[in-house]
Parts: C-alpha cells; structure tokens; sequence
C-alpha cells in the first residue's frame, strides 16, 4: 500500500467515524421522536430524492474524478472539466425536477404530502453543486470527508432545533436538503478560488459529448438504483406504513456500514487505481486483492458483530417500537460483504479497465431480475422477501463481475500477479 493512499484512507476513515457520531445521535432521535411509521415516510422521501439526485450525479464521480486523475496538473483541462460537468448537471437538473415533481405527485398520500415533495426538490438541486469528484481526482478525498462531516453536524443541529414530535417529520427531509445544498454549495465555490478555476462559457456540444462519454456508467449506476433505491419506490404500493418504517430502519444498518467502511476504501482507492493500472497493470492487480482481502476480512467481522449484537444494535438507534428491526437484521447481515465485494470487481475493477459497458450489461440483467422479484412477491412475503431479493441481487453482481473481470483480464493476456 503506497503512503499516499494509507494517508487518504485513514484520515478519511477517521473523519468519517467522527461524521458518524452525529448518525448515533440523530437517529435515535428521529425514531423515536416521530414515530415508525414517519420515520419509513421521511426515509421513502429522502430515497425518492436520491433517486434522482443520483441521475444528476451521472457517475461523473467515477468517470471524470479517473480523468482529473491523469491530468491533475493541466489547470486548463481541470478548468474546463469543472465547468462542463456543472454545465452538465444543470442541464440534466432542467429537464429531472418537473419529471420528479409529476411523479412524485403518484405517490402523494396522508403522509407524504407535496410539502415533502418540495424538500426533496430541495435535495435534488443540491446535486447540481456536488464537486466531490473533483478532490477524489485530485487525491484530496480528506476534505470529502471534512464537507460530509459538516453536512451530518448540520443535518443534527436543524433536526435537534425544529423536529420537537411527530408532526415535526417533514423538517427532517428539509434537514437533509438544506445541508447537503450548503455544504455541496460552500465546497464548489471553495474549489474555484483554491485551485483557481479559468472561465469556460457553456458549450452546448461539449456536453453532450461529456455526457456521451460517461453514458455507460451513468447506465450502470442507474440500473443499481433498480434494486436499491427504486426498491423502496416499489415496495410502498404494496407494504403498509408500518412496514415501510421497518424496512427503512433494517437498511439503515446497511447504508450506515456502506458509507463508513466500504465507501472510505473506494474514495481513496478509485483514482489511485486508476492510475496504477496505467502506469503497471500488474501493480495495479496485486494491489486490489490485497484489498479485496482486507475488506473481505473486514466484513465479515462486521457481518458477525451483527449477528451477535443485533438486539443491542436496534434497543441503541431505534428504541423498542422497532423490536420486529431484530429479527430482520439477520437478513442484511452479510449484505455489506456482497457489496463490498462487488465495489472491487466492478468499480475498481472493470471501471478501472475501462469495461464500464460490460458492468452495465451486468446491472441490466441483476436490474430487471430484482424489479421483477419485488413486483412479483413483496406482496406475498413482505419486509423479509424484499431483503431476501435485494442479497441474491447483490451475490449476482458480484459474482458476474469477478467473472467479467478475469475473463476480460485473461483475454487481453494483461500480466497476471504470479
């Protein structure tokens, strides 16, 4: 392991953990302050926005943080890539926002009224100044966990300040959205005056051509979203409120390990992989098993803390109105492994190969299959069946990414690590 990805990993790592004492407070607050039901509604409005924000995003996270990588040093190159991607996402915000106020209004009900509809409007615009990519490029992921340590710190202090009871649940959705919108705003402004960004006027051809360049990967994160977010899309029409809370809080425990230890290894990893590879792609190669090896043997620990702790975990975050959370944890258990897994082969594997078409071929197949489970038998087997889906989708991209990734691997007759 190079100093430099030791030193972005642990301070990373490090200002994440910090990030997440906040999440060990605002939950437990949120739960217990409005409720389990609320609680599935606030949690279906801030993945209804994710949705769509994610679109926005485009994968420019992967794709153009891999070309900032190899030509850091070009403050002109830099310059206009900064612009063409916020021209970008401007572009694509124009066209999302009136397609998500349309179809939100489907899901309008008692609880997710258009007030909350508005807040994650809110979230979704916050998208637009989202320059994260740009410090993963530069190898400067420190201060990615410095601005999400700064969102956290302010979600809590909105929340603790303006959600006193029930009735208080959309506040926690404009938490979110007004947080992420200043700090993605803050952050995008300090990029142009750190690294002294050049002007570059909108060219309406260039991005176009951005957006063709990263189109496979925009593809490929949209089809996740088919068995990630989109799952708690589906599952509203056939679980009740109660449900819903249930399964919200059982992926919370997910998203929470996903974020702190697999999404702190991929940040770091990602740009300086990519650089390897071209520089030696059998450095390159020896370098991701060893961390596909580090990870594994992380996760699975945490699997077994899971599994040991569950009832301790869910007393902690959610307090007894969630008990029925115990029994499910079981079920999203391993789930980080899987991902993780999968984060290896696919992200930092066939991305990095520039095999972005392959892994979207993957998620298409994994996407429907998931989709057309959850159509097909949430209904039937409720929370646990939706849990149940979401692992087997997860084992199959693994699994199809590990293949895809030797056989194009051996194909190329690339150097192997013996």
């Amino acid at each position: 392991m190079s100093k430099q990805v030791f030193k972005n990993t642990f301070f990373y790592t490090a200002f994440q953990l910090a990030s997440y004492i906040m999440p060990l407070i605002l939950i437990p607050y949120i739960s217990r302050t409005i409720g389990l039901e609320r609680y599935g509604i606030s949690e279906f409005t801030l993945e209804f926005a994710t949705f769509f924000g994610s679109i926005i995003l485009y994968g420019f996270d992967f794709t153009m943080s891999k070309n900032l990588s190899r030509n850091r040093t070009d403050k002109t190159y830099y310059s206009h890539l900064f612009w063409t991607v916020f021209y970008a996402r401007i572009s694509l915000a124009l066209v999302l926002l009136p397609i998500c106020w349309i179809m939100g209004t489907y899901f309008l009900d008692a609880l997710f009224t258009k007030t909350l509809l508005l807040y994650a409007c809110l979230f979704i615009i916050s998208r637009i100044f989202s320059s994260w990519w740009f410090f993963q490029g530069m190898e400067n992921i420190k201060w990615i966990a410095v601005g999400n340590f700064f969102i956290k710190l302010l979600i809590l202090g909105l929340v603790l300040l303006f959600v006193k009871d029930e009735q208080d649940y959309p506040y926690v959705v404009l938490a979110f959205g007004l947080s992420q919108l200043t700090i993605n705003l803050i952050a995008w402004l300090w990029i142009i005056l750190k690294y002294r960004i050049e002007s570059f006027a909108l060219k309406v051809k260039e991005v176009f051509q951005l957006l063709k360049m990263s189109f496979f990967t925009f593809l490929n994160e949209f089809l996740i979203m088919m068995f990630t977010t989109v799952n708690i899309l589906i599952v509203k029409n056939f679980l009740s409120a109660e449900e819903l809370g249930l399964y919200a809080a059982t992926m919370k425990v997910a998203i929470i390990i996903q974020n702190l230890v697999i999404q702190s290894i991929s940040k770091s990893l990602y740009p300086n992989l990519a650089l390897e590879f071209k520089n030696n792609p059998t450095n390159y190669k020896n370098r991701l098993e060893m961390f596909r090896n580090l990870l594994g043997v992380l996760l699975v620990a945490v699997a077994i803390i899971i599994l040991i702790g569950k009832e301790f975990i869910v007393g902690f975050l959610f307090g007894s109105s969630f008990n029925d959370v115990i029994s499910l944890l079981a079920y999203i258990s391993f789930l980080p492994f899987f991902i993780g897994m999968s984060n290896i082969y696919g992200w930092q594997g066939l991305y990095i190969l520039n095999q972005e078409r392959r892994m979207s071929f993957i998620s298409l197949f994994v996407g429907i299959f998931s989709v057309s489970c959850l159509l097909l038998l949430t209904e039937q087997f409720g929370v646990k069946g939706v849990l149940i889906i979401r692992n087997i989708s997860e084992i199959m991209i693994f699994l199809l990414a590990y293949f895809s990734f030797h056989k194009y691997w051996k194909s190329k007759e690339l150097p192997s690590n013996k």
